[in-house]
């Protein structure tokens, strides 16, 4: 009974949170065709205000270079953050220690702090030029200990004997990686991948300190400009900002459910299973 209970209590916690953290989605795309409280004055119910920002070159530019920012962001973090997951089951105590503080340093660090920290190192130390090459290294830098950690947390739930047995085959490391550790962590790759897109996606501090001109500018900062009345045009690149980010996550999701029933419907074992190995802290 008490089981049951704690099942209700977390199930109504669960969807409560996902309420509410869909309440700002629904209110912009609400808004955005012209309905509700949040909507323009006068406004009718139709598609005018995604025509509008479709049509605006300042909302479209932004809109191009918020998603090959987050691409380009994805493309490095991705390749770096795997590459770094499969090495650090493999390090000793020693050299985890200060990985793994810089890690959780970058995790837990306020993007803003962050993006004073970069706007300093850019301007007085590497005076660089501040905007698409400032921004994408700063995208690349909080998203990469997330790729990281979701790749890390894979490795260590697979079962360590099949590089074991991919070794007593007579493979090579690089072609036990290549071919055996990559395909099994595809999933959490996929996953990573689209972790990766949102965080660049929608980051507001970096994109905006790192800014200097009207070609860098990215849809969060755009949408948070506007200190008085919000536009309908700002609502529609809100939802199709959001959409946008879902349809990521959404995607991310659809792969790893179809990697899955394709290895259970060709009869093999399952491979993520989850076996437990002590980290190395």
């Amino acid at each position: 009974m008490t089981d049951a209970r704690g099942r209700r209590v977390l199930a109504v916690v669960t969807w409560s949170y996902v309420a509410w953290s869909l309440a700002p989605v629904i209110v912009s795309l609400a808004a955005s065709v012209g309905v509700g409280p949040a909507s323009e004055t006068g406004s009718s119910l139709g598609l005018d205000a995604y025509r509008l920002a479709l049509g605006n070159d300042a909302l479209s530019a932004a809109f191009r270079h918020s998603a090959v920012l987050a691409i380009t962001t994805v493309c490095a973090a991705v390749t770096l953050g795997t590459m770094l997951g499969l090495a650090l089951p493999r390090l000793g105590r020693r050299a985890w220690h200060p990985i793994r503080a810089s890690i959780l340093g970058a995790i837990v660090v306020p993007h803003l702090a962050l993006a004073v920290a970069l706007f300093y190192l850019f301007v007085f130390v590497v005076r660089a030029h501040l905007g698409t090459g400032a921004q994408t290294l700063a995208h690349i830098t909080i998203a990469l200990p997330f790729v990281t950690l979701i790749v890390w947390t894979r490795v260590l739930l697979l079962d360590p004997s099949y590089e074991e047995q991919a070794a007593d085959l007579g493979a090579s490391p690089l072609s036990t990686v290549r071919r055996v550790l990559l395909p099994l962590c595809g999933p959490a790759i996929v996953v990573a991948a689209a972790v990766a897109f949102t965080i660049s996606f929608n980051e507001v501090p970096l994109s905006d300190l790192l800014c200097i001109g009207n070609d860098c500018l990215t849809v969060p900062v755009i949408i948070g400009a506007p200190r008085g009345d919000v536009t309908a045009a700002a609502f529609a690149l809100s939802a199709m900002a959001t959409a946008t980010s879902i349809s990521l996550l959404a995607l991310g999701v659809a792969v790893v459910t179809r990697s899955r029933r394709r290895r259970v419907g060709e009869g093999r074992p399952r491979p993520d299973r989850p076996v437990l190995v002590r980290p190395p802290w």
